[in-house]
């Protein structure tokens, strides 16, 4: 299947641009999104985490007699 975009007008009023894309750069465009989407998740589960045991950190240091079992 071949697919080609058209940008009409964007560099000079009387110059049109074609692009091909090939299954083969299809695919590795759909690698990055998919390599982006889970690397993205990585980096907020793991701000999150640091978000947490900040918070869990300044609660320890404003109460350190509470137990460990109430916290």
């Amino acid at each position: 299947m071949v697919s080609l975009v058209f940008l009409h007008g964007s560099v000079h009023p009387g110059l049109a641009l074609l692009f091909y894309a090939d299954p083969g750069s299809g695919m590795l465009i759909w690698q990055l999104a998919t390599a982006a989407a889970l690397g993205l998740l990585f980096y907020a589960r793991t701000f999150l985490r640091k978000i947490r045991l900040l918070r869990q950190t300044r609660a320890l240091k404003q109460n350190p007699e509470q137990p460990a079992a109430e916290r």
